[in-house]
């Protein structure tokens, strides 16, 4: 175990061995299965309090430190979420679709964000340009759109649900949250209620931040009409919805 020493506890740190110095004359063992330390000799009785950073999400699973037990077990792309059947035959995409890896949301109704429990990414509830209401994303809808530039200047200066560090999400990001089991459009509507799209206006595609290689012009879009990805101009308009983490 390295030595972790905690600058603001005056003459405090923790030692290799697992014990506590004072001032290099107390010395106190710490409790392998509880973060409480005794009182008066911290800033606060609990490790977790003195480091904010030392929570469940932050530890493997199956792993407990300091009696936190660890939620992490790695973030992955989610599955398709395509469960049905069109062939009758084995070998579609419902054949191999383990519950473990079919999407996974968490909805937050008073700040109008939705976690991906696959990804860890922290989605804007709502595509840019609508106002969120209870679950809703504006009657209509009505949502902006912007050229690519405007899309990443505005999620990059995006404050929203108390958080200022929104961005562009990456194509395989935008990707992740389109779901192939759903006619359009091609998302999960109980999260993402009021998703633009429209097949007339080539899928109403949602900007990435994602540069085509092979002609830089270009950058990679999503469209929620189909599912499909393409790449187009930068300097046309098309919706954004922004993400951060995870």
């Amino acid at each position: 175990m390295p030595t972790i020493l905690f600058t603001c506890l005056a003459g405090a740190a923790y030692a290799a061995d697992g014990t506590t110095h004072i001032l290099g004359v107390k010395k106190l063992a710490l409790d392998a299965t509880t973060d409480t330390v005794k009182e008066g000799y911290y800033a606060s009785t609990t490790l977790h309090a003195i480091d904010p950073d030392l929570k469940a999400g932050n530890i493997a699973l199956s792993t407990a430190i300091f009696g936190i037990a660890g939620t992490y077990a790695g973030h992955e792309l989610p599955d398709t979420g395509q469960t049905s059947s069109y062939t009758g035959t084995f070998g579609e995409d419902h054949d191999y679709a383990p519950a473990a890896t079919q999407p996974s949301y968490t909805a937050d109704n008073v700040n109008f964000t939705v976690t991906d429990n696959r990804t860890g990414l922290m989605w804007k509830q709502c595509v840019e340009g609508q106002t969120a209401s209870s679950g809703s994303c504006s009657a209509g809808p009505v949502a902006g759109t912007y050229t690519w530039a405007a899309a990443t200047a505005t999620c990059d200066g995006l404050e929203f649900a108390g958080y200022s560090d929104w961005r562009l999400p990456n194509i395989k990001e935008l990707a992740s949250i389109v779901k192939f089991q759903n006619t359009a459009p091609a998302i999960d509507t109980t999260y993402f209620p009021e998703t633009t799209y429209s097949p007339a206006i080539n899928g109403n595609y949602y900007w990435s931040s994602t540069t085509r290689v092979s002609y830089t012009p270009n950058k990679w879009v999503v469209s929620f009409t189909y599912g499909t990805v393409v790449d187009i101009g930068a300097t046309f308009s098309r919706y954004v919805r922004c993400v951060r983490g995870p």
